[in-house]
Parts: C-alpha cells; sequence; structure tokens
C-alpha cells in the first residue's frame, strides 16, 4: 500500500515540495491525488484540502491535516503562535488552528492526538505542512540583509524565543504525522511498507567534519617580528639564541598541524570523515596556506588515500563574490582531480535561500553551512537532511543540505545556553537518536590537541559510540540518500491471505532495511536474504535491482 496524499486540483509547488520531504524523510512510498475515485477504503488516505472541500469526502477513511490556508501567507501565519506537546515536548507552533467552534462541532477523541468527526474520518488541530514548509524554506530569515546577522544573530528565531533550538521540532512533527499514519494504518487493517533512514537500521547517521582554516600557531607576520627581535638581541650582545626561538615556534606549530593523530584515530575507528580546505590563499590580512605547496598537495593526497573526503571550504568574501565558488572548486578539484561535491561556507557567513542557489549555480551538490556561530542546536528544527526551495521564486532546489549539529566554537558556556557543553552535546545526540537524523560534528584541527576543546571532542565520541550509527562522509551520506530515494515498491494482492511487492532499486545499493507498519511480516522468499530485528525491522540483502518480497496480510 501507498501513501495517497488528497491535495487541491491548483499546482502549489510548497505543498508537493513538503509532501516530498515528509514521505522520503519517512521512506513511505507515496502518490499525489486529486479524487479519491479508483481508492478503496483500505488505502491510507491523507487529505489537505480546505475545510469546505473535504466535507464531501466525509464517508471515506481520511487522515485530514489542518489546512489554515496560510502556506502562501506566511507573514500573516507568523503572527500567531501557540504552544503545542507531544510526547512531553511542548513546541511553537505557527498560523491558524481549529477554533473552538470548529472543535465543538467535531467529536474529540480521547487520546488528544486528533480530532474525529466520525468513526473513520480524523482531523489534526494544526497545520503541521505550513509548520514544515516554513522552517525548511528559511522563511524566517528572508529580513536579513547582510551575511553577518546569519552567523551571530540566532535570537530572532522563533525556536531561540522559545529554547527551542536544541530540539529538532521539524522531526517533532513528522514523529507526530507518523504516529498519526501507523494508527490508520491500525484501524484499516492493512500494511505499510518504509525504508528505513540508514542502510542497516542504525539509530542515527554520523557526519564528522573538519574544517581545515589555520595550519601554524605563529602567524608570518610573527615569525618576521621575532626574527626581527632575535637578530637585534644577537647584535645587541645578549645572547639570544635563534635556534631556541625557531624551537619554540615549530613546537607550537606541532600542536595545530595535528593531521597525523586524527589520521591515526580515524584509521584505528575504522571511520571516514569529510575536510573542507580553503583554496583561496590570502582572505583581508590573514594569509592561510597554499593547498597547491607541496606541504598541503601531499595532506590531501593522504586523506584520499585513506578514504576520507576533500570538500571546499568557501572564502570569507566568496558570498559577495559569488563567481569566487566556482573557481575556488575548480581549484581544488585540479588538486584532488575529482568532483568536489560539497561545500562549508567559511565562518557560515551566508544567507538563506540565496546561497543553495549559489551553491547550486556553482554545480555543488550539497551544502554544510546550516548553522549559528554562537549557538548549538537545529537552526531549521530538523537533524534530517533535506532538499532546499527557494521561496522567492517558489520553485524546489537540487542541492541537498545537511545541518550542522554542533561544532567546538558555539558549544562555549555563554547567557544563553544553560547547559554545560557536555550536558548539550548529551542532549543534542540524544535528540537526533529519538528521531533517526543525522548528527554532524565539526571539529576545526587546530583545536585536535588544545583544551577544552580535546575534552568535547572524546566526550562527543564516547556519546557516539555508545549508539547505532551509520558512519560516513558527507559524499558517501549523499549517495546513500540518493540511492534510498530511488527505491520503488510496486505493489500487487494477488491473495487475500498474501500481499507479492516487487522492489526496484539502484543495482549498486547492496544492502537497505526496511519496517513493515502494521501486523503484516515479511515471508521467506527465495529472491531476497534478510535479517529480521526487533520492532519488526528487515534488513535486505541481494545484488538484484528488481526482487519481489511477501507479506502475510492481518489476521492471516
Amino acid at each position: 500500500m501507498k501513501l495517497h496524499f488528497l491535495v487541491p486540483k491548483v499546482n502549489l509547488s510548497r505543498l508537493d515540495y513538503t509532501i516530498e520531504f515528509l514521505a522520503q524523510t519517512l521512506g513511505y512510498p507515496y502518490s499525489c491525488v486529486t479524487s479519491l475515485k479508483n481508492l478503496n477504503k483500505n488505502e491510507v488516505i491523507v487529505s489537505y484540502l480546505s475545510s469546505d472541500a473535504f466535507l464531501q469526502h466525509y464517508n471515506h477513511p481520511i487522515l485530514n491535516i489542518f489546512n489554515s490556508q496560510q502556506m502562501y501567507q506566511l507573514d500573516e501565519f507568523e503572527q500567531t503562535i501557540n504552544l503545542f506537546r507531544w510526547k512531553d515536548t511542548a513546541i511553537p507552533i505557527l498560523g491558524r488552528q481549529l477554533t473552538q467552534r470548529e472543535k465543538e462541532q467535531k467529536r474529540a477523541q480521547s487520546d488528544k492526538k486528533y480530532l474525529a468527526i466520525n468513526d473513520t474520518f480524523w482531523t489534526t488541530q494544526i497545520d503541521i505542512f505550513a509548520n514544515i514548509f516554513y522552517h525548511l524554506s528559511r522563511y524566517e530569515e528572508k529580513w536579513r540583509h547582510f551575511a553577518e546577522e546569519t552567523v551571530s544573530d540566532y535570537s530572532t528565531s522563533v525556536l531561540s524565543r522559545y529554547q527551542n533550538l536544541t530540539v529538532p521540532v521539524v522531526d517533532l512533527l513528522v514523529d507526530y504525522f507518523n504516529e498519526l499514519i501507523r494508527q490508520r494504518v491500525l484501524y484499516n487493517g492493512t500494511n505499510l511498507v518504509r525504508v528505513l533512514p540508514w542502510p542497516n537500521g542504525e539509530e542515527l547517521g554520523l557526519a564528522l567534519t573538519h574544517d581545515v582554516d589555520l595550519t601554524r600557531a605563529v602567524s608570518i607576520k610573527k615569525r618576521i617580528t621575532a626574527a626581527g627581535k632575535s637578530l637585534f638581541l644577537q647584535l645587541s650582545g645578549k645572547g639570544y639564541k635563534k635556534r631556541e626561538l625557531w624551537k619554540e615556534i615549530h613546537s607550537q606549530d606541532a600542536r595545530v598541524w595535528a593531521f597525523p593523530k586524527i589520521l591515526k584515530f580515524y584509521h584505528k575507528k575504522g571511520w571516514h570523515a569529510t575536510f573542507f580546505f580553503l583554496a583561496k590563499r590570502v582572505e583581508g590580512f590573514h594569509y592561510r596556506y597554499n593547498i597547491k605547496a607541496k606541504k598541503y598537495m601531499s595532506l590531501i593526497n593522504e586523506l584520499r588515500e585513506d578514504g576520507h573526503e576533500v570538500a571546499l571550504h568557501s572564502s570569507l568574501k566568496a558570498f559577495d563574490q559569488p563567481k569566487m565558488y566556482t573557481l575556488e572548486r575548480k581549484k581544488l578539484e585540479a588538486i584532488t582531480s575529482t568532483p568536489c561535491l560539497g561545500v562549508r561556507q567559511h565562518y557560515l557567513r551566508v544567507k538563506y535561500p540565496r546561497f543553495w542557489k549559489i551553491a547550486q549555480s556553482a554545480g555543488f551538490r550539497y551544502d554544510a553551512s546550516l548553522g549559528y556561530n554562537f549557538q548549538p542546536g537545529f537552526r531549521a528544527g530538523t537533524s534530517h537532511p533535506f532538499y532546499t526551495y527557494d521561496f522567492n521564486e517558489d520553485k524546489k532546489l537540487e542541492i541537498l543540505e545537511f545541518p550542522l549539529t554542533f561544532f567546538e566554537h558555539n558549544l562555549k558556556n555563554r547567557q544563553e545556553n544553560k547547559m554545560n557543553p557536555e550536558e548539550i552535546i548529551s542532549e543534542l545526540i540524544k535528540q537526533v537518536s529519538i528521531y533517526n537524523g543525522l548528527c554532524m560534528v565539526l571539529l576545526h584541527p587546530s583545536n585536535y590537541l588544545h583544551p577544552p576543546y580535546d575534552k568535547w571532542w572524546d566526550f562527543t565520541i564516547q556519546c557516539l559510540e555508545k549508539q547505532q550509527i551509520a558512519v560516513a562522509t558527507l559524499s558517501g551520506h549523499y549517495h546513500w540518500l540518493t540511492q534510498r530515494k530511488q527505491i520503488r515498491f510496486d505493489f500487487d494482492k494477488k491473495e487475500e491471505a498474501r500481499s507479492r511487492i516487487t522492489v526496484v532499486k539502484p543495482a549498486d545499493l547492496k544492502l537497505f532495511s526496511i519496517e513493515i507498519v502494521g501486523k503484516g511480516k515479511l515471508l521467506s522468499d527465495k529472491d531476497i536474504i534478510y535479517t529480521e530485528k526487533k520492532g519488526g525491522f528487515y534488513t535486505l540483502s541481494t545484488p538484484k535491482s528488481r526482487f519481489s518480497i511477501s507479506l502475510n496480510s492481518p489476521g492471516s
């Protein structure tokens, strides 16, 4: 069975985008329909019609998502905020909700998850779809005029105002929607199959990333000053030895050039990470490094040989000079001899959705800049990677966003952070795990050996090792998500007690996991090797790109 979304007949790109995010995040096969014709009453139907439009469908089993009719009136949508509680967590919900009069016209269900008009017609009290679109599109940042505002000023976010930046509110709404779907499936007495977020049914994905900003502790300016001082002292007969000076400088540099120890760590773990390199040598008065120098070319080759990813850390001024993205990407690709798929803007100095459009035009497949410099947490309300949207031109973009969960600098104790860094790390990883999202951590290599950052990094690794994690580079996760998106199910119910499903997948996808939602179970089949796990999860392994699985029907 599929999810069928009953939508208005007019083409609404924002609604299509939101439905696609919901269905793909949960892994459900789905279709959008404008009529219930040819759909039987066992189908799972989700309506997003206005109150007047869905009255004619009362005799069908429907889960109706309350439509505030404000998805295209988001300025008005922002003016109304109420708190919605789900699983002991209260989050801000924007937009109009069911009025008291509308509630009185409906019979309240005892568990308060939804309101029921009759036994089969259920409706939510909040506009889930408009709220999800609002956060993912970053519409609340539309007023920002300077890129600096996006890296420093998080206080204007509705999530910050309600102390919800450490709660992935979009993921919570997706979970709420999923729970309603599960209830609907059980009520209808049918089965749904969904692809789990991670290949082997892991609790969360993990992407460890490193921005290569500083590669020496002592700047060129300080080196020249120190050399002059040494020469002056020698000429004045005070006996200051130049060798001691350079030994001290070398010792400081060795603590910043931590790559040997970082690579040793990853080799021992068997993990792979993404390293973002600057391709521009000079930024203002700062000399960074020359990636064409033998030292850096050797480092980049070593990283790639060990299975790590090299991506672009676009320069500080690139945001104001968009052509720089293409030039810097090509410069990096000339060294790696492989396509550069991803970008993270230096200092996270970007504005959304403008940056997504720029990055897409520059040939990148993903962005990893979505976070605040001075506040950890979920800037767009989600821990899941998501395809982006340009609300100015009202169209979906093809670039994938990997939200940044936290990094060492935004963990520092500030007045706004009531928890200490260890508590923040633990809480954020817990939240990502609850909603099976992706935890993306950033640590600058220059801080790898410096307290307190080394202590926070070790604590992060300890917390993550307690979870079932799918570790990969960002390009690795991008490849997996692209493959997962291509998995298709064709349903053919041949007999009452047995459902036959044809699965079509990419040829190079060897392993993925599914969940049977409902009372059905996966039956043995000669075409497929599977491992059954707790909670109705199955990990499938097959080299075939097209094969069949069988489910027993509920009650058989």
